[in-house]
């Protein structure tokens, strides 16, 4: 029989300590369409996931993690239907693509925004 992972490992001592998993970002879009921000447990979550992804791009090259991060942000302000929100977030994404020179990001977010406002 095959061990199911919980969140919850025992830690030798014959108590029980929790053991943080990765919040993945579709889990999170869900929970805030479904539930929105009023919700603790959604907090709890996108509180975590900002924290996983702030140590990711710092971990990583600039600039790619750093605009990338903002276009994620823009599709949780979608999940939450804040449209000034994404847009400002993809705003911020775009602006970066262009001062780095990463023309095909660039067009990736002008997409997007184009997507956004129709």
């Amino acid at each position: 029989m095959e061990k199911i992972p919980t969140n919850e490992m025992n830690n030798g001592e014959g108590g029980i300590e929790k053991v943080e998993t990765k919040v993945e970002k579709a889990d999170l879009i869900k929970a805030l369409a479904e539930k929105g921000l009023s919700d603790p447990e959604t907090q709890e979550m996108l509180t975590r996931w900002t924290e996983e992804q702030e140590k990711y791009v710092e971990s990583q090259p600039r600039p790619d993690a750093e605009i990338k991060f903002n276009i994620d942000r823009a599709d949780l302000y979608i999940a939450l239907n804040d449209v000034t929100g994404a847009l400002e977030c993809l705003e911020d994404a775009r602006v970066q693509a262009s001062q780095e020179s990463r023309d095909d990001l660039y067009n990736q977010i002008c997409d997007k925004m184009d997507e956004i406002e129709k």
